[in-house]
């Protein structure tokens, strides 16, 4: 029996020197020159719509990552026949054009070296296209014959043309202090008219599509069933911590704090919010191109009639009922206020400590100097997930050193801790399971201590006294607290057959996660941590301005929406 072909998540490669073919690394290398040459052959085999000539700038398993500019879509593209498809079919159409080198102070011209028989030199361009204003990134590497290519490419749609974010010189200037109470009441009652985007949940996803629509000039509104923007934090149990990179935690337009930051954010940047309201059902109306959206509040009901759905609910999290969810932070929870816990494991965990990890997985600077959140987040935008995975691998080889020990003390301790899949950390499981992993802020210390105990085993039953396990020990228990994964849960809003529609979010086999696309026709889906959330909340925001405006064609092959 033939075995099953590669995957391409096993397909995508480091451009090694090794792989290359290339001996001796090159020297003398003058990075601004060799990406000037590279960019401006580029732009001539693009404008002239050679395709042969940009295919030659190319290594044969390239990878192209495309944001709405020539796909309106979010997809990542190998191998030169993957490419040649996409430009045969989209080159005109886009009008790719214009490509210059960025001269922009935070976007330099990068060599990277720091890893022995890895070389590329990383580089910003700008260009346009048909939807207005692009970024591209690409990273050249040396090849056999002397040549250099791109072995990454990404281009961005920046902005829709004539219809930018109003940010600095196109905010509205008008003075009227005077007005300003009154016209955010009427703005965001909608009492005689409809929002023409709901969005469903006010988390740190929801306020930031939120930002970026009502910079964008799109009447939105969200629906929270709390009371309070940031309660989804606020109202867990205290150790719900933020465990990324502090510099990369930030929602789009204003530096972060947390919960309460929430809520601040909410009224200082003037979103649209119902609060303690619920979206209680979202049907379709065909005939108007419409959303019928249900909103139940305590003192009122409302039909509202949006053409635009996004489903900001993210993913279920940890609530303390009778039977709940458990992790890392509960268990430290519980320690720190003086119970006695203990964790029970079926399956290796991910463990990367806080203290040592997030040097290698969350730098966000070139040369050791602070790079702005909002380019930080178009490189790392650049990188496809399955090359992602390659950069983690060789970030955890680096990393194993100074969190061995943390390893050995937790598997003495009975935890099974590994470095993720084929160590490559926490990004595939992130993706994959939103789960399976925990980035190290003291618990794992505290298992390590024996203060938080360990119990390895799959569980068979619940009695009277606590659990039964399928070897047949026993745990006994005052109370049981449940934390086996987590899961979207949106689709209770629609009617079953629509339901059935939806797109799972999570990264599928081209390692993509669905953001601009749901299965369902203007209905979006956001969820993730705050980097996602603020950096693909302007894709969201962006496809839907361009459908507002008559920008929008179609997707590159698009699937059917319901």
């Amino acid at each position: 029996m033939s075995s099953p072909p590669p995957s391409l998540e096993d397909l995508i490669q480091l451009p090694t020197l090794a792989r290359l073919g290339v001996e001796v690394a090159p020297t003398g290398i003058n990075a601004q020159d060799i990406a000037i040459s590279w960019i401006k052959n580029f732009d001539e085999a693009v404008v002239s719509n050679r395709i042969d000539s940009i295919l030659a700038l190319l290594l044969e398993d390239v990878l192209w990552r495309d944001l709405l500019s020539l796909t309106w879509d979010i997809r990542t593209f190998f191998a030169t026949s993957a490419v040649r498809s996409l430009l045969e079919a989209r080159l005109g159409q886009s009008r790719f054009s214009n490509i210059r080198i960025s001269t922009h102070k935070d976007k330099p011209v990068v060599l990277f070296d720091s890893v022995p028989g890895l070389l590329w030199i990383q580089a910003f361009f700008d260009f346009d296209c048909a939807a207005g204003p692009c970024t591209g990134i690409c990273r050249i590497v040396p090849t056999k014959g002397g040549d250099w290519k791109a072995h990454t490419i990404c281009t961005i749609l920046e902005e829709i043309k004539r219809h930018p974010f109003l940010l600095g010189r196109y905010r509205d200037r008008e003075p009227d202090q005077s007005k300003w109470k009154q016209r955010r009441q009427e703005e965001s009652s909608f009492i005689d008219k409809d929002p023409r985007v709901v969005i469903v949940g006010g988390g740190q996803a929801g306020l930031n599509v939120a930002a970026r629509l009502k910079h964008l000039a799109v009447p939105y509104l969200i629906i929270e069933k709390l009371a309070r923007i940031g309660d989804g934090w606020r109202n867990r149990y205290r150790n719900l911590s933020l465990h990324d990179p502090v510099d990369i935690l930030h929602l789009a337009y204003l530096p972060i704090q947390f919960a309460d930051w929430l809520e601040f954010y909410a009224k200082v940047m003037d979103i649209n919010v119902w609060t303690s309201s619920e979206v209680s059902s979202i049907q379709r109306d065909d005939n108007n191109d419409e959303w019928i959206v249900t909103v139940n509040n305590s003192s009122f009901k409302r039909t509202l009639r949006p053409k635009y759905v996004i489903l900001a609910m993210g993913f279920s999290v940890p609530k303390y009922v009778a039977l709940t969810r458990l992790g890392h932070d509960i268990a430290q929870d519980c320690y720190e206020t003086g119970l006695d816990i203990t964790m029970i494991q079926r399956s290796a965990t991910c463990i990367i400590s806080a203290k040592h990890g997030l040097r290698f997985f969350g730098g966000s600077s070139i040369d050791d100097a602070p790079t702005p959140v909002d380019i930080a987040d178009r490189i790392a935008a650049s990188y496809p997930l399955y090359l992602g995975k390659r950069m983690h691998q060789l970030a955890i080889a680096h990393l194993k050193p100074y969190d061995q020990a943390l390893h050995d003390g937790l598997k003495k301790a009975g935890f099974k801790a590994n470095w993720g899949p084929e160590d490559s950390g926490f990004l595939l499981l992130a993706g994959r399971k939103v789960g399976g992993y925990y980035i190290d802020t003291g618990a794992s210390q505290l298992i390590v201590d024996g203060k938080i105990k360990v119990k390895g085993g799959n569980i068979r039953e619940f009695n009277e006294d606590g659990l039964i396990f399928e070897d047949e020990s026993s745990l006994t228990a005052d109370v049981i607290i449940l934390a086996t994964g987590v899961r979207q849960f949106e689709g209770h809003l629609f009617d079953p057959g629509i339901a059935s529609k939806l797109l799972p979010s999570r990264a599928e086999a081209d390692g993509e996660l669905q953001w601009v696309k749901s299965g369902l026709r203007n209905v979006y889906s956001m969820a993730g941590n705050i980097m996602m959330a603020r950096a693909y909340s302007t894709q969201i925001a962006l496809h839907i301005k361009a459908k507002e405006e008559g920008l929008y064609t179609n997707m590159y092959e698009q699937l059917e929406e319901w």
